[in-house]
């Protein structure tokens, strides 16, 4: 049986921003959005050495940096996969989560 060609996306191209996205989640949805045209940066603190140029080492905490990113790059979608915890995690992570990930999470959004 023959496949049908792949039709083009109609939508335009995005640019589009994975914050914590070095993870099994953010690698493997970056290169499925590559593959459909879209533009991708990577901002996460636990990057390999050295970044790819389109990766920057930026954490949540690190709001002037990362909105100079957002805007240079002409970010028009940000997909948020930044998390320190596992279903594993005790439950005292989640002030360290509330502090470093949720709390400068809402603030990026103002």
């Amino acid at each position: 049986m023959e496949h049908a060609p792949r039709l083009e996306d109609p939508r335009p191209s995005r640019q589009v921003l994975l914050v914590g996205g070095s993870g099994f989640i953010g690698r493997n949805l970056g290169e499925a959005l590559r593959c459909r045209g879209h533009r991708v940066l990577v901002a996460d603190p636990r990057l390999a050495e050295p970044p790819r140029p389109d990766e920057f080492r930026l954490a949540l905490a690190e709001r002037a940096a990362l909105e100079q990113l957002l805007h240079r790059h002409e970010v028009d979608t940000v997909i948020h996969l930044a998390s320190l915890m596992l279903p594993s995690s005790p439950a005292e992570q989640f002030e360290r989560e509330l502090v470093e990930v949720l709390s400068p999470s809402f603030a990026l959004m103002d």
